[in-house]
């Protein structure tokens, strides 16, 4: 080492390098075989105007064998990136009096009510959880606990919208939404595509990627006996 510089105005130059073709190629012909470091310094030399652009690490140029096992790391890393991811989610509420439950929001008369801390809305809670758990941020419960009474009565869409925010954050897209709806009463049949469209409103996304099923357990367990509704809720999400 014989000494140091300010490196301030520094760059460091990347390949590739850009120019109108005919301009380079001529100022290639001028050089008459001169030494010269690059393209860039020709250019200089021809008096072709240039300017820096900012690059990437990721602009890898290969050389060597070490090269492309490195080119081959990232290209790994950036495809886990973007690569679907999915979340799946479970709730169960217990009925209890009442003449009406929602399920998605929609309002649907029964001779019951579901009990929760919220508005005990199971299939929301159920999304809720599957689309947090599919871009890793834990649960409902995490967010939203039971503990804090000002979230009690609160209606579900809030934590559904609060999900949506966070997905969204993270560079995230819905692929498609699947919701299976367990009990043996109501019959859900007659408000299911009221509900899609209720979720695809607030969502912000079409109707036509949400899927609501419903299902009995043949009468076993408690399910079957009537005493509480359940949904599993399964999310694909591009990431």
């Amino acid at each position: 080492v014989i000494g140091s510089i300010n490196r301030n105005q520094l760059w460091q130059a990347q390949t590739p390098q850009a120019f109108d073709f005919s301009k380079i190629l001529q100022a290639h012909h001028d050089n008459d075989g001169n030494f010269v470091s690059d393209d860039s310094e020709i250019a200089e030399k021809s008096d072709i105007p240039t300017k820096v652009i900012e690059g990437s690490i990721k602009n890898i140029k290969i050389t060597s064998a070490q090269d492309l096992i490195e080119l081959e790391n990232l290209l790994n890393i950036e495809a886990s990136k973007n690569s679907p991811r999915v979340g799946f989610g479970y709730d169960v509420h217990k009925f209890g009096p009442g003449k009406s439950l929602k399920l998605c929001g929609v309002k649907i008369p029964f001779d019951k009510s579901l009990v929760g801390h919220s508005d005990a809305d199971v299939a929301i809670h159920a999304l809720t959880d599957a689309m947090l758990g599919a871009i890793g941020l834990g649960d409902i419960g995490l967010h939203f606990p039971e503990s804090d009474p000002k979230w009690k009565g609160t209606d579900s869409k809030q934590f559904l919208k609060y999900a949506n925010e966070k997905l969204h954050a993270q560079g995230c897209s819905i692929i498609n939404i699947d919701l299976t709806i367990i009990c043996e009463k109501p019959k859900i049949a007659g408000y299911r595509i009221e509900m899609q469209n209720s979720l695809a409103a607030e969502l912000n996304i079409s109707a036509e990627i949400i899927n609501i099923k419903a299902t009995t357990t043949e009468k076993l367990g408690f399910l079957g006996r009537g005493e509480g509704l359940a949904t599993h809720a399964a999310v694909l999400i591009h990431f």
